[in-house]
Formats: structure tokens, C-alpha cells, sequence
């Protein structure tokens, strides 16, 4: 198995920021908060080919008020790919916010995809936000780009980098 558990209780100061990108494997990493006021950003990017698969399981457990949890993820996938990502905001997380998010992209006919975003809580004052958008390569934009000289399949891959780049 590839990736890695970590507990990350209160190991990070104020703020922490984790950013990663992975093509195949399994990843399953937890943070536990119980400090309030920390801020905690995780951003995912993957590229899954044809014949690979990406199993991905991030979770944040919020035992404490006042603290902020982003988890985006975004990436392409040609292969099979599931990703979980929940936030728990336990009772006490009071002005607590999380918002999980993937967006996606296929570029074969084959490509699985799963996303999970969940959102778990058992605090009414904490805030909480989720979504999944799936799609595939914008036609308009390819054809642009090969009536300016661009091969299909080059301007394909020039979209799909500019969506993991964030351009």
C-alpha cells in the first residue's frame, strides 16, 4: 500500500497548509483538531491514466471552535479513482466551518470516478459545505485552439494541465 495514516493532532501551528499530487495507489491520512482557531487546507491534485487506479481517504475530525477546514481536490482520470474526503465537526465545534469539494475531469470513455465530500456533524452552530463537479474536456476550447494550429490531442492536454495548475 502506498501513502501513509498520520494522526496530526494540534502537530501544525495556527495554520496548516498540505498540498499533494498523486497518480495511482492508496493514500489515507487524519487530522484531529482540538484547539480552536486552527486552519487547516488540504489541496489534492491527481492525474489518473488509463489502466491505474487512485484510492484516497482524508478525513479531519474538529473537536474545537473556530476552526477553519478546506479539502479541495482536482484532478483528471483516465483510470478508476475513488476519493473520501470527510470533515466531522464533533459537539464543541461551535463556528466551526468545512467545506469539501472535488472537481473532475474525464478524459476516457473508460474512466471511473467516485467522489465522496462528505460533511458529519453533531455541532449546530458549525457550518458546513459540499460538492462534486464532473465533466470532460471542453469541445469549444479544442476546437479554438486547433483552428489556431494546435493538434487535438496536444490542446486536450494543454486544458487538462491548466485545470490541475489552477490557470
Amino acid at each position: 500500500m502506498m501513502g501513509c495514516m498520520r494522526d496530526a493532532k494540534n502537530d501544525f501551528g495556527a495554520e496548516e497548509v498540505f498540498e499533494k499530487f498523486l497518480e495511482r495507489g492508496d493514500y489515507k491520512r487524519l487530522w484531529r483538531i482540538s484547539e480552536a482557531g486552527k486552519r487547516l487546507k488540504v489541496l489534492v491534485r491527481y492525474r489518473v491514466v488509463e489502466g491505474e487506479k487512485l484510492r484516497v481517504n482524508y478525513k479531519v475530525v474538529v473537536a474545537a471552535p473556530d476552526v477553519e477546514v478546506e479539502m479541495k481536490a482536482v484532478g483528471a482520470v483516465a483510470g478508476e479513482k475513488e476519493l473520501n474526503m470527510t470533515i466531522k465537526l464533533l459537539r464543541g465545534a461551535k463556528g466551526s466551518s468545512g467545506v469539501v469539494k472535488d472537481e473532475v475531469i474525464l478524459v476516457s470513455e473508460k474512466a471511473q470516478n467516485v467522489s465522496r465530500p462528505i460533511i458529519l456533524s453533531a455541532e449546530k452552530e458549525a457550518i458546513g459545505k459540499h460538492g462534486v463537479s464532473v465533466g470532460r474536456v471542453d469541445e469549444r476550447a479544442v476546437e479554438y485552439m486547433k483552428a489556431r494550429g494546435i493538434p487535438e490531442k496536444k490542446a486536450r492536454g494543454m486544458l487538462v494541465e491548466a485545470k490541475l495548475k489552477g490557470v
